[in-house]
This record gives C-alpha cells, sequence and structure tokens, in this order.
C-alpha cells in the first residue's frame, strides 16, 4: 500500500498543472515550428523548436530533433544538421535495425541523413542508411526512392566501375515502385551514359506520363528530346526542348533553359545549329536568373561557339562558384579559356586529323606547329594530347573523339590516322597495329570487350587475310579469313584437339567435317530410335506386368470365391444329410478343381455319382450360387439364375471378351442378390455376405487396372 501511496503521490506531483502547462506550450512551439517550416521560414522554425525543447522536459524530444535537423539541411548548415539527425536516430544507432514499427520521423530522420552525408560527399555513409531504409517494412514509395538514391549515390562513388551495379539497384527501385518516376528517369539516364539512348526512351516516356510536379516533367522532357536527337530525329528533338520550356512554370523556366544547354556541353551535340540554339538557351537563362551556375554555362556555350571574347569577359565577371552538372568550376573554365583565347592569337598554322580549324598552344617555328604541342579542333569534336608536329602537320599524338568516346593514340600522315597506333573504344574493345585512311588496315591485334582476341592481317577495319582467332572459351581458329569472318582453309582447336578445318563465309565446309557431322546427326537419329524403341518396350513390359498382376490377381480372387461357394455346397450337402465320408469326398473333388481350374469338372461328377447334381459347381458356373437338394418344380426354376436378364447380361458380356473375370464376378453377384429376392431358403445372411464379399473383390479388382 505504501508503495501503490507513493507512486500516486509521484504521479500526481509529475502531472501538476505546471507541468500540464509546460507541456501545452511544448506543443504550441512544434506546432508554430510546422508552420513556420511550411513556409519556408526554416530560422524562424529553428527557434520555435529550441523552445519546445527547453518546454518539453524530455518528452518528444526526438520528433523535435528531426524537425530542426530537416531546417538546418535546408539551410545547407550540415554538420549541424547531421547532429541533429544523429540524436533523432540514437536508438536507431546503436543497433543498427529499424524498429518493428517505426515512427515516421524516424525514417524521414534516416533519409534526411543520407542526403546530408550525400550533400558532405560521404556516400559510403549515405549508402548505409539507404540500405537500412530498404530493409524495413515500410510504404513502397519509401523503399523505393531508398533504393533510387542508393543507385544514385554508388554511382558517383566512381562512374565507370559502379555504372552496371547501379543499374541493377534502379531496377529493383523500379521494382518496388513501377510508378517511381524520378527512378525511371535515372534508369535512362545511366543508359544514357553508354550511349543507349533508344534504350533510355521508353522509361522517360513513363516518367513523363507520371509524373506531377510541372518542372520534373519538363526536365525529363528535355532529356527524352536529346535522346530523340541523338536517334537522329532532330526536328522531333528541338520540338521537344521547346514544349519544354513552355510547359514549365513561369519561376523555374531558366532552370529548364539551362538544363537544354547543360546537355549539349554534357552530351556534345555539337551540331552547329544546336550549338547556336544551346547559345540562345544559355543566354536566356543567364537573363532570368543571376545564379552563377547559369553563367558558367553561357561562357562555355559562347566558347563552343567560337566567342571566345564574349565568353572571357562573361567568366571574368562571374564570382567564385562551380556548375556542379558540368562538374565545372570558373577558375577551370577561365584557365581553358585563357589557353583558347592566347591559341588563337598566335595564328600558328597546324593541320591535325583532316581539319586545318584547330585551337593550338604549344611550341611553334615561322608561324608553323613545330615540336610537342596540343591542340582542341574548333567544333570541339577532337581533343589533341601529346601532339608531335612538323611543318604544321600532326605525325603523332593522343588523340580523342569528344562525341563518340574513342581514343587513339599513335603516328598520324597526310592530316588522317596513319602508321602504329593503338585505338580504344568506350566499351573497352581495341586495336593495337597498323593503320591507314584513319582505319586498321595491315597487321595488328584486336581484343575484344568478351576478351577474345584476333591478331592478323586486317582490311578497313575487320579481319581479312590470314590470322588467329582465340576465343574467351579457348576455341582457336588459326588460317585464313575474309570479312571478318573464317574464309578458307586453316586449323581450329577445340577442347584441346586441333584438326585442318575449311570454312566459307564462318560455315565450316569441309569434307571430313561434314562427314562427321552426317555420321553424328545419322548416331543421334539412330539413338533417338533406339530410345523411343526402348521406350516402347518399357511400356509394353509395364502393360504386361499390369496385365499379368490383374490376372493373377483375379485368378486368386476367383478361386477364393470359388473355394467359398465351394464349401457352402459341401455345407449344403451336409445338412441334406450327406456322410462325412461322402462330404470328404466332395471336399476333395472340390480342391481338384481348384487346381487344375475346373477342367476336372470333378465336384460335379462326385455330386451325380452321389445323387445330388442339383448342387452348381461354383467354379465351372461362378455366377449361380448352389441350391439345396430337392430344390426343384417351380421353386427350382424360380431360382435358377438362367431367369435372371441382369446376371445373364453379364455373363454373356464376359464370355464377348473384354475383362471377362470383372463381368463374371458382376454376374455372379447379380444372381445371388436375384436369388436373395426371389428364392427365400433360409440363407439370406450368407448370400448377403457373399454380395458383399464379391463387391469388394470387383472394387479391387477395377482399382488393381
Amino acid at each position: 500500500m505504501k508503495t501503490v501511496l507513493l507512486f500516486l503521490s509521484a504521479f500526481f506531483c509529475f502531472y501538476s498543472p505546471v507541468n500540464a502547462q509546460l507541456f501545452n506550450k511544448a506543443a504550441k512551439d512544434i506546432k508554430k515550428a510546422e508552420d513556420f517550416i511550411s513556409k519556408k521560414q526554416y530560422e524562424d522554425a529553428i527557434k520555435s523548436l529550441e523552445a519546445a525543447l527547453d518546454n518539453s522536459k524530455g518528452k518528444d524530444d526526438y520528433e523535435v530533433y528531426y524537425l530542426k535537423g530537416f531546417c538546418q539541411y535546408q539551410l545547407k548548415k550540415y554538420d549541424q544538421a547531421l547532429e541533429q539527425f544523429n540524436f533523432t536516430l540514437a536508438k536507431v544507432n546503436s543497433k543498427q535495425v529499424l524498429p518493428s514499427k517505426p515512427d515516421e520521423f524516424v525514417l524521414n530522420g534516416l533519409l534526411y541523413r543520407a542526403r546530408t552525408y550525400e550533400a558532405l560527399g560521404d556516400y559510403t555513409s549515405a549508402i548505409k542508411d539507404l540500405q537500412l531504409l530498404t530493409t524495413g517494412k515500410t510504404k513502397p514509395e519509401l523503399r523505393s526512392e531508398a533504393y533510387e538514391k542508393w543507385s544514385r549515390n554508388f554511382y558517383e562513388m566512381d562512374r565507370i566501375a559502379n555504372q552496371d551495379r547501379a543499374e541493377l539497384i534502379i531496377a529493383k527501385a523500379i521494382e518496388v515502385d513501377p510508378k517511381n518516376a524520378s527512378a525511371l528517369c535515372y534508369q535512362a539516364e545511366l543508359a544514357m551514359n553508354e550511349r543507349g539512348y533508344e534504350e533510355a526512351v521508353n522509361p522517360i516516356e513513363r516518367a513523363i506520363q507520371l509524373e506531377t510536379d510541372v518542372f520534373e516533367k519538363a526536365r525529363y522532357q528535355s532529356l527524352l528530346a536529346l535522346c530523340k536527337y541523338r536517334l537522329g530525329k532532330k526536328e522531333e528533338a528541338l520540338k521537344i526542348f521547346k514544349e519544354a520550356v513552355e510547359t514549365a512554370p513561369e519561376s523555374t523556366k531558366w532552370k529548364i533553359y539551362q538544363q537544354h544547354a547543360n546537355l549539349v556541353i554534357l552530351h556534345h551535340l555539337y551540331d552547329p545549329s544546336m550549338l547556336s540554339q544551346a547559345k540562345l538557351w544559355s543566354n536566356r537563362a543567364a537573363i532570368l536568373s543571376e545564379e552563377c551556375s547559369n553563367s558558367i554555362t553561357f561562357a562555355y556555350m559562347l566558347a563552343l561557339n567560337n566567342d571566345l571574347t564574349q565568353a572571357k569577359e562573361v567568366i571574368e565577371a562571374t564570382p567564385t562558384c562551380q556548375n556542379p552538372l558540368l562538374r565545372l568550376s570558373k577558375d577551370s573554365l577561365g584557365t581553358w579559356l585563357d589557353d583558347l583565347v592566347k591559341s588563337a592569337k598566335q595564328n600558328i598554322k597546324v593541320k591535325a586529323y583532316g581539319n586545318s580549324s584547330w585551337y593550338y598552344w604549344g611550341s611553334s617555328k615561322a608561324g608553323l606547329a613545330e615540336g610537342r604541342g596540343k591542340a582542341i579542333s574548333k567544333n570541339f569534336l577532337y581533343e589533341l594530347n601529346n601532339g608531335q608536329f612538323v611543318k604544321g602537320e600532326l605525325v603523332a599524338g593522343t588523340l580523342t573523339n569528344v562525341s563518340e568516346g574513342w581514343v587513339y593514340n599513335g603516328t598520324f600522315k597526310g592530316e588522317t590516322i596513319a602508321g602504329n597506333g593503338t585505338i580504344t573504344y568506350p566499351d573497352g574493345e581495341k586495336y593495337t597495329g597498323k593503320f591507314l585512311n584513319n582505319l586498321p588496315n595491315g597487321k595488328g591485334k584486336w581484343t575484344y570487350s568478351n576478351g577474345s582476341t584476333y591478331e592478323g592481317d586486317v582490311v578497313n577495319n575487320v579481319p581479312e587475310g590470314n590470322g588467329k582467332f582465340l576465343g574467351e572459351d579457348g576455341t582457336a581458329y588459326e588460317g585464313q579469313f575474309k570479312k571478318g569472318k573464317p574464309h578458307g582453309r586453316g586449323y581450329l582447336t577445340v577442347n584441346g584437339n586441333r584438326e585442318m578445318a575449311e570454312f566459307t563465309e564462318g560455315a565450316r565446309t569441309d569434307a571430313v567435317f561434314l562427314a562427321r557431322q552426317k555420321e553424328a546427326q545419322q548416331k543421334a537419329e539412330e539413338n533417338k530410335r533406339e530410345q523411343q524403341s526402348l521406350a516402347m518396350q518399357r511400356i509394353k513390359q509395364e502393360e504386361l506386368a499390369k496385365a499379368e498382376k490383374r490376372k493373377k490377381t483375379g485368378k486368386f480372387i476367383g478361386k477364393t470365391l470359388a473355394l467359398a461357394g465351394g464349401a457352402y455346397a459341401l455345407k449344403q450337402a451336409s445338412d441334406l444329410g450327406m456322410s462325412d465320408l461322402d462330404v470328404t469326398e466332395l471336399g476333395t473333388a472340390l480342391v481338384t478343381d481348384l487346381l487344375t481350374d475346373g477342367k476336372e469338372n470333378a465336384l460335379m461328377n462326385t455330386l451325380a455319382a452321389k445323387g445330388a447334381s442339383n448342387l452348381q459347381n461354383p467354379i465351372t458356373n461362378p455366377a449361380t450360387p448352389g441350391q439345396p437338394s430337392g430344390a426343384s418344380g417351380a421353386a427350382g426354376a424360380k431360382c435358377d439364375c438362367k431367369n435372371d436378364p441382369k446376371s445373364m447380361g453379364y455373363l454373356n458380356k464376359a464370355k464377348g471378351g473384354g475383362d471377362a473375370q470383372v463381368m463374371a464376378l458382376y454376374g455372379q453377384r447379380a444372381c445371388y442378390e436375384y436369388i436373395l429376392k426371389t428364392c427365400p431358403n433360409g440363407a439370406q445372411q450368407q448370400l448377403a455376405k457373399q454380395i458383399a464379399d464379391v463387391t469388394r473383390v470387383i472394387n479391387q479388382m477395377e482399382n488393381t487396372k
């Protein structure tokens, strides 16, 4: 009682009117903060939340910590936000698992802590929180968002090495929530990274249909327009670009203009008309918004249109900042523009890769490029590094095709790729050897993306002549090639076995192989026929075995019934006053009939000898039970089963073939039922038992079929 009183005393003390007032005040402070957050007045919201913490006395602190962290995240105070989210997730941090029924602020705390880590560049920690979100029994929308951000962060950690894994993770995001428009768009962007523009069209179109935010929809349209342009549908692309701007809200049109221009830069859409259009877009973005990233985009686009002087002026007037999408800072762009301006003023004659219009900086002599230098084509599609020039002519260096992504390192002649060099493609395929007229020609070695190799003669970029191919599985062919395929004679090695072979346009046609192939085909057909024959034999044997089983079963059951019927007949004979000796002789005759399947007809002969021939042989006539001796006249005729159409119908079916044993049993049962009904003779119980026995035997025989 004392403990209870103490508890009640503490309870009422704790919930005093003063404390209740404090709790109400804390709740009001939280509500006030939420109102500030809805108006994006985050500084004021933080003040209200701090007041709520002072008044809560430990109540609802976790939710308040989350709201403070959210506000500081929005204010880009990431270190302070991280501290608040850590308070929010204190219990989760200690266990590294989600509660079975996590509160909403816990889930949001994990999500925004991941976003904070992402903003700080700590992708590993961000991914840990996102992975935790995917394990809980949360809403599909939240889990899908966690998978999406996991994919984005993982890709940012290593854009080359993590491309494939990022694709798998984003596919999981879409599987969890097929209506996640942002995930669909990112799936398309990953495809576009590998120039899969056709593959990207479908998910972008689905994202556009699902997206309700006008700005995001316009952004997706920009990506769709880019894909259409890359697929050769220029007019359609420009139309979609225009629609994207028209559908965007006035307050965000500058973002769409900037997005258009950035996409042209990122994906190297350096067609003169597209560059001219993108210049207008970037200019409009810079006019509509003073955000410095716009100035970087505009300056870059001026340079791509060869307006170097104006580009330099724009970048010099731009404050120190960075364009995150282009991954380009004011300083790095300014340095690049300085090089271009200096090279443009040099007026040095340089010829490189079939285009005399280049920006060049490096050593020179008598107004010509001489020695080492680097250059960029004025259409910005080619970059040259470590170049070696003689009298303005490029003789060696590393040439990058910016748009297509391939890199050539080697010699040049007469403004073309010629001589010895190595070309590497974006998918990892590589050729090292002789070049002529910008293509592999002569002796060289291909290393394909799947690990296979070819070494030998090459004509216009394909194997032709004599060479050796080695597959990733160890298969090898050494001999003649034509248009990239084995053609002619050579040696083929498969599973370590080397033999002479002949090919026609990639198909093996030598007589030995064709004969062996024919033999193998015949053998396969023989094996097939043999297997079919064996299968038929097995089926036949199984059917014979089943038939024999049924026969033995039926025969055994039939003899059992006959023995039962014979015993009944002997009992009748004994009841009629036959001596024990006579009955014994009848029993011996019955056994003789059983052993000979009734062929001896011994029982009937013995019955006749004893003057009891009116008793029936249950073996030779199983469907007609024995009748008592002396049953004659009208009664005898009435008890004869030959007068029962049903019994005789079954017996006729038994004689006509089919399953005779079963039909005979049906007839026997019908006969018993007929006698039981029409000829009461004091053996009703015995007949009823025999009917039940015959029914059970019929069921057993039918189940063994």
